[in-house]
């Protein structure tokens, strides 16, 4: 199958979702698909920046910019301490205000560079993966601007969206809720991370549940600790 994978941030930041993203990736490659990546353009000097965090094997990448102010906001590895310091306070401060008061995350600017892309191929699947859930706005502009670019979109999502406790948006509750379900009812498919989101989820938006799935948390290698002699 051609898959093309959506994230907001690169998958070279280190985060527990691009885990999780990478694990799935290596997965697909190594069963023989062909997986192609969209994501925000890579900041090699960003703290999250992780150049061990490679995929080996990707088809093809494609990227989209964040812009000059927001570059000027990252907290590069080379800043001086109380610099960095000072940036990592401001970046924070600016995020809390943010969210505060809209439903997506700062990524959600990215949405407006799909238009700049040029993709020149259909997808067996397109799979958006959240977090950040701008990942799934992208992925619905891509299909919006494309509609032949895939028959089948799958969401893939960490923390569900109202009923995120990280969630400290101040826009009423039905608001969001209204919100997740419209971007629910776009995608063939939804898959959750957590059994108990995925139950809570089906029963939440019944109406839709037939395409909700729960998929384990994927591992890129397996550790197996021996257990310790008795008494020890």
């Amino acid at each position: 199958m051609k898959i093309l994978y959506i994230t907001s941030d690169p998958l070279e930041y280190s985060t527990s979702a691009n885990m999780r993203n990478i694990a799935l990736i290596t997965g697909f490659i190594k069963n023989g698909h062909s997986v192609d990546t969209l994501s925000g353009k890579i900041n090699s000097n960003s703290i999250s920046y992780d150049e061990s965090l490679k995929i080996e094997n990707l088809t093809e990448r494609y990227w989209l910019d964040m812009g000059k102010l927001y570059s000027k906001l990252v907290v590069s590895k080379n800043n001086k301490h109380i610099w960095k310091s000072i940036l990592i306070f401001i970046r924070g401060l600016l995020y809390k205000i943010f969210v505060k008061f809209s439903l997506y995350d700062t990524k959600k600017k990215l949405v407006k560079e799909v238009r700049t892309l040029n993709i020149n191929k259909k997808y067996d699947i397109i799979i958006s993966s959240s977090d950040p859930k701008s990942s799934h706005l992208i992925a619905e502009e891509l299909i919006r601007l494309n509609p032949d670019i895939t028959s089948e979109w799958i969401q893939y999502w960490g923390d569900p969206f109202a009923s995120d406790i990280n969630n400290s948006c101040v826009l009423p509750h039905f608001y969001i809720e209204k919100e997740e379900r419209r971007l629910l009812k776009k995608c063939n498919k939804i898959f959750y991370v957590s059994p108990l989101t995925f139950e809570e989820q089906k029963n939440k938006y019944s109406k839709i549940s037939n395409k909700m799935f729960f998929l384990p948390i994927p591992y890129l290698e397996k550790y197996i600790i021996n257990k310790s002699k008795k008494g020890n």
